[in-house]
C-alpha cells in the first residue's frame, strides 16, 4: 500500500514548517506515488499496483472532530 501524505497532522506540519513547505512535502507524496506506479509498470513487477485511494474513519465523536480538523486544514492550505 502506498498512501499521500505525512506522519504528522496537517495542523503541526504547518506551524513547523509553514504553508508552501508542507505543499510542497504533499506534492511530493503525491509524486512518489507515480513513482512506484513508474517503476512497477517498467519492471514488470507483479505485485497487483492500483491506485485505489484510501479511507480514515472515526467511530467517535473526538476522532471525528480530528479529522474535521485536518481536513479543513487540508482544504484551506494544501489544496490550491
Amino acid at each position: 500500500m502506498v498512501l499521500t501524505g505525512m506522519k504528522l497532522p496537517v495542523p503541526t506540519l504547518f506551524k513547523r514548517y509553514g504553508r508552501e513547505a508542507v505543499r510542497k512535502m504533499y506534492a511530493a507524496s503525491l509524486d512518489t506515488i507515480s513513482c512506484v506506479e513508474q517503476i512497477v509498470r517498467e519492471e514488470s513487477i507483479d505485485c497487483n499496483f492500483l491506485r485505489c485511494g484510501h479511507l480514515e474513519v472515526a467511530c467517535k465523536q473526538a476522532p471525528l472532530r480530528w479529522l474535521r480538523r485536518i481536513r479543513r486544514a487540508r482544504q484551506a492550505r494544501i489544496q490550491p
